[in-house]
This record gives C-alpha cells, sequence and structure tokens, in this order.
C-alpha cells in the first residue's frame, strides 16, 4: 500500500515555494498524479476553518476515489476574535466547522478517529502546545522569554499569532495540550490493539505527556 502524507497546504493564502512560484497545492495534486498512491494523508494546515468545505471538495476532487484522512493543525483552528467568546476551546472548532465537511469529503478525521486501510492504521491529530519543549534559551531582542512572557502572547514587539487567533489559545494551553495527548494516547492504544501496524500523523513536534 502506498500513502501519500503531505501537510501544510494553507489553501486559504495559496502558499507557493519561493523558488519555483508553484503553490503547495499545485505540486500536491502532480504528487497524487505522479505517485498513484493508494491512500492520502494530510497532516494539518489545510486553511482557516471558515472555508473547510470549500478546502476539502477541493482536495477530493484531487485525490478522486483514494481513501483520504486529515488531521488538523494550527492554522486550521484560525479565527478573527470576534468568534471566540462563541467557542471555548479547540473541540469547539471542530465541531463548528470541520467534521461535517469531512464527513461530506469521505476524508477519516483523524482528531476524532483512527482510519484503517489494508494493514495500516493511521492515528492522529493536531496537539497544541504544553511547554515541554520549550526552548531554554530563547531571546527576544536580547531579553530573555520566561513562561509568562510567552503565555502573554508577545514581547518587545514580538506577538505569537496563534496567540491572538486560536481561540483561548494561551489561558488553555496546558488542559488542552494535555486532553489532546490523551485523546491521541487513546486512539494509539486502539490501533495497536487492532494488530495493524501504525502511521501516526500529528502537525506539532512531539510534546512532552
Amino acid at each position: 500500500m502506498k500513502i501519500l502524507f503531505t501537510a501544510d497546504l494553507h489553501l486559504n493564502i495559496g502558499a507557493r515555494s519561493p523558488r519555483t512560484d508553484r503553490t503547495a497545492f499545485d505540486a500536491f495534486a502532480e504528487s497524487v498524479g505522479l505517485e498513484d498512491p493508494g491512500a492520502v494523508v494530510i497532516a494539518g494546515d489545510i486553511g482557516i476553518p471558515e472555508f473547510a468545505a470549500r478546502y476539502l471538495a477541493s482536495i477530493r476532487k484531487v485525490v478522486g476515489d483514494r481513501a483520504l484522512a486529515v488531521a488538523l493543525g494550527n492554522h486550521d483552528f484560525w479565527l478573527d476574535q470576534a468568534q471566540h467568546a462563541q467557542l471555548t476551546c479547540l473541540g469547539d472548532v471542530v465541531d463548528r466547522y470541520w467534521r461535517e465537511p469531512c464527513r461530506d469529503a469521505g476524508a477519516a478525521l483523524l482528531d476524532i478517529e483512527n482510519f484503517e486501510i489494508g494493514d495500516v492504521a493511521i492515528a492522529g491529530g493536531y496537539g497544541h502546545y504544553d511547554l515541554g519543549l520549550a526552548e531554554p534559551d530563547l531571546y527576544v531582542s536580547g531579553v530573555p522569554v520566561t513562561e509568562k512572557n510567552y503565555l502573554s502572547g508577545g514581547m518587545n514587539g514580538l506577538f505569537w499569532n496563534d496567540f491572538a487567533r486560536i481561540p483561548n489559545c494561551a489561558t488553555r494551553l496546558r488542559a488542552e495540550a494535555a486532553g489532546q495527548a490523551e485523546s491521541l494516547a487513546s486512539r494509539m492504544d486502539e490501533a495497536i490493539a487492532s494488530g495493524k501496524r501504525l502511521l501516526l500523523a500529528v502537525h506539532t513536534c512531539p510534546w512532552r505527556e
């Protein structure tokens, strides 16, 4: 079974290569045609939530009738400040914007379910941040970035975009990270128990939990 694995299509901005000026989506479509995989896995940063249905329809058109699984990334939770009061946690964003479009596109949403194809079980998800792998000697304009500075959302004129665009990103950081880790661990156990080979697809780097 050949599985094409990719991420960071960023369909909302039409992400392009500075070297070739080709979009990530163009390269993705070409790769599907050249490699002819049996399944496609996209590990996050598809695009902003409001246009999830449009993005997934475009991806399905390229993928054709092949199996498709997606995990979400940090940019897939980006919303305007006005929407944050209505959505208190990452799960709310998944439920409101991603569940139905994934179902309509026939895509397994790895943040909530595993996907099995052949002798492989695919588990995955977003992750979020827990400070477990924080850079110990990180400085901004000569000033060390303390945990307090980090959780404030920025310092010395530099601001963390996720903290402004993801609902309650900083205030719920540890709780979200722990919840993500617990949920993924459960799905990994389920995949291992099936006796199949496990493919793990996460958008963030590994986090301590």
